[in-house]
């Protein structure tokens, strides 16, 4: 299929009317599902991404916040992007795809939503140079050899002390454990901290940091 030809077959530019503006992961997901037509319905995604961020909830944060899904095509050097925003836009376009993508995985398989994924770190405590005022970014992707994962970030900034702290955790996405934590700490653009953990082995910290 020519890529004219499958760009005339996407949906069209819509806006849709939400039964909230902060919607889940799942939620946009039902959404955009339910706009894109048989053929496109059946196509496998990789990936469904908080663009902007999420709230501390694990809901689209209305303010700056919009559901990005991803899919594959028969081209392997093109994707489909669909874009589902707080005041109902939607949008699908085909785009060129520069890296190798994840493998792909069916919308409607059994994940935890993005709201599960927000509340199991609200429990995990920050690193110490983190403050409470940080942004949430989450992730869902296809590992090979583990399953889905959601990666969600915590991001924290101090813009007078230079100073950007992110904390990843990967979540197993069938059974909500949390296997992985990494801590990134940069100071004017300078790492001076990265470490990570196996949180399902010892979970002993190992420092990335060159000394």
């Amino acid at each position: 299929m020519s890529a004219k030809k499958q760009t005339d077959d996407l949906p069209p530019r819509t806006q849709v009317t939400l039964s909230r503006p902060d919607v889940s992961a799942r939620e946009a997901v039902a959404v955009i599902s339910y706009h894109a037509g048989n053929r496109f319905r059946r196509t496998k995604a990789f990936s469904v991404t908080i663009a902007g961020a999420a709230d501390l909830n694990g809901r689209l944060n209305i303010a700056v916040g919009g559901w990005d899904v991803r899919f594959l095509t028969p081209q392997p050097d093109k994707y489909i992007y669909a874009r589902l925003f707080a005041n109902g836009n939607l949008s699908f376009t085909l785009e060129s795809m520069w890296d190798v993508p994840p493998p792909g995985f069916a919308l409607d398989g059994e994940w935890i939503d993005s709201t599960l994924a927000a509340d199991i770190i609200k429990h995990e405590p920050l690193p110490p140079a983190m403050g409470d005022r940080y942004s949430l970014f989450l992730s869902l992707r296809f590992v090979a050899d583990i399953g889905l994962f959601w990666e969600v970030r915590r991001i924290y900034t101090e813009p007078a002390n230079s100073l950007h702290v992110t904390q990843s955790f990967g979540i197993n996405a069938s059974n909500s454990d949390i296997a992985a934590e990494t801590v990134e700490m940069k100071k004017a653009g300078v790492l001076v901290e990265s470490r990570h953990r196996n949180r399902l082995d010892d979970g002993k910290w190992i420092d990335k940091c060159e000394h």
